[in-house]
C-alpha cells in the first residue's frame, strides 16, 4: 500500500525516468575516500580515529578479529542523541560496520582486538534537490 502511494506521488511530480533517478539519490557513490586512522591494529577497546563528513554519506569501518568478542564501532552525536553502529565478532572473522552521516557530523571510530582495520567514506549520489528546483509543483 505504501509503495502504491509513493508511486502515485512520484508520478505526479516526476516522469518514469526521473523516478528511478530519485530512488537512487540515497545510494552510496561507487567512489570513496580513505579515512586516516591513528592505528590499524588494536589490542584493547580504544578510539582509532575520528572523521567529519564533508557531505552526506556513509562511513564504513572494517577489520579482522584477533580474538573472540572483538569489536568495531562508529558513533556520532546529534543534538545530544548518540547514534552508532556496532559489531561483536569471533576470532578471524573479517567484517565491518556502516553508519549514515550528515554533512558536518563528526564520528568517532573505535575498535578492540582487531587488525588490518580500514575506514572509508562514501558520499551519497545526491542531486534530488536539483530536480525539485526544476519542477513546477501543481496542487490537485
Amino acid at each position: 500500500m505504501l509503495k502504491n502511494i509513493l508511486s502515485l506521488l512520484l508520478s505526479k511530480f516526476y516522469s518514469k525516468q526521473e523516478s528511478e533517478l530519485v530512488g537512487h539519490q540515497a545510494m552510496p557513490s561507487s567512489t570513496w575516500t580513505a579515512i586516516s586512522l591513528s592505528q590499524t591494529t588494536s589490542d584493547s577497546w580504544t578510539p582509532i580515529g575520528s572523521y567529519t563528513a564533508p557531505n552526506d554519506g556513509y562511513i564504513q569501518l572494517q577489520g579482522e578479529a584477533t580474538a573472540d568478542a572483538s569489536q568495531l564501532a562508529i558513533r556520532t552525536e546529534n543534538n545530544g542523541e548518540v547514534r552508532g553502529s556496532f559489531i561483536c565478532r569471533t576470532v578471524y572473522q573479517v567484517s565491518g560496520v556502516n553508519l549514515v552521516v550528515a554533512k558536518g557530523q563528526t564520528c568517532l571510530l573505535l575498535s578492540s582486538h582487531s587488525k588490518n582495520i580500514k575506514a572509508r567514506f562514501y558520499q551519497i549520489i545526491g542531486g534530488g534537490i536539483k530536480l525539485l528546483r526544476n519542477k513546477e509543483v501543481a496542487y490537485v
